[in-house]
């Protein structure tokens, strides 16, 4: 499992892979619903873009996920794989500022 910020064809992305299949929901096609919460801030619940190959999520909030992130120590992700019970998994993001900053000045945008 990773998180991935990235700047593509001047377009931010933040995307969660889970090499994994997402749960079906209904009357959601190719979304996952993602939990997650950074740091000890309230957790949030989305329904982010799945991949085409289905184990990846992108949000759909990218540039203001980021933005919460820049200064945070750690996020917890939320997720449910197909036919299979919820995962959480902890990632440290500490000091990924300058990252997002090389991000953000290359996609034009202000962290």
């Amino acid at each position: 499992m990773s998180l991935e910020p990235r700047c593509k064809e001047n377009k931010t992305d933040f995307y969660f892979n889970a090499d994994t299949n997402f749960d079906v929901i209904y009357g959601r096609h190719s979304q996952a619903e993602i939990r997650y919460r950074i740091d000890e801030q309230k957790p949030i619940t989305e329904y982010w873009s799945e991949s085409t190959d289905g184990k990846a999520a992108f949000s759909d909030t990218a540039i203001n996920t980021l933005r919460k992130m820049a200064d945070a120590e750690s996020i917890l992700i939320e997720f449910t794989p197909h036919n299979a019970s919820p995962v959480t998994a902890k990632f440290d993001i500490h000091g990924l500022r300058p990252l997002l900053q090389k991000i953000a000045e290359t996609c034009n945008w202000k962290l």
